[in-house]
């Protein structure tokens, strides 16, 4: 895309949003030189249109990657003043504002984001779901995943059902939560909660302290 048109701030964006996933999930083996080029990648989407709106998600994404928060938050907002009822500008708003320790707000744009959907999505779901647990809400948690799981399947990724098992843990519903680490584990019996280096996207180490602790009393192995 950038081949057959060098100005379009698009292929900078989806180039940059592509590398922070890749980094803040350690995809590759080099997560900060992807968090580096996610960020150079962000900044020539901002270069070609800064009033594109996902010029601006791409740089909040590379800005997490690069575990600047408060710079991720910041740089979405932009997002939001171009696009005040999109869809992603919301969406993402939420999605920055809960790894910064801001959940309330996150909670807010998220409800938001999905109203405009007017549909389920994949991301609308897991999005929510982890801001509702960040703010304490667990039955509104446990509802969410509930939901993500049997509108779009059993994921293979761990985040859902951690947060899952975690939220049921938090309400003492033992029984249910050792019933979705089981599930999990036939899934990913290798896992381990001190090697999952996502939880680390989290600025807040009460948020990090919380989900870990959470999740260990759930019966997730250590």
């Amino acid at each position: 895309m950038i081949e057959l048109d060098p100005r379009f701030a698009g292929g900078y964006a989806g180039l940059s949003f592509n590398y922070s996933v890749k980094a803040r999930f350690r995809f590759g083996e080099d997560p900060k030189s992807d968090a580096a080029l996610s960020l150079d990648y962000a900044q020539q989407a901002i270069a070609a249109d800064r009033h594109f709106a996902w010029s601006h998600i791409a740089l909040a994404g590379a800005y997490l990657a690069n575990n600047e928060h408060d710079e991720a938050v910041d740089a979405v907002a932009q997002a939001l003043v171009i696009q005040p009822s999109g869809y992603e500008a919301n969406l993402f708003s939420g999605f920055y504002l809960n790894f910064a320790g801001r959940p309330e707000p996150a909670v807010r744009y998220l409800e938001i984001a999905n109203t405009l959907s007017r549909i389920d999505t994949i991301r609308g779901l897991d999005f929510l779901g982890m801001a509702y647990f960040t703010a304490g809400k667990y039955a509104e948690c446990e509802a969410t995943w509930t939901r993500r799981f049997e509108r779009f399947g059993v994921p293979n990724y761990p985040i859902g059902h951690v947060f899952l098992a975690a939220a049921q843990a938090l309400q003492g519903k033992t029984s249910d939560a050792k019933k979705t680490v089981e599930r999990f584990l036939r899934i990913a019996p290798e896992f381990r909660m001190a090697k999952w280096l996502w939880i680390n996207n989290y600025k807040l180490a009460e948020d990090r302290n919380r989900l870990y602790a959470a999740a260990i009393a759930a019966g997730v192995p250590e």
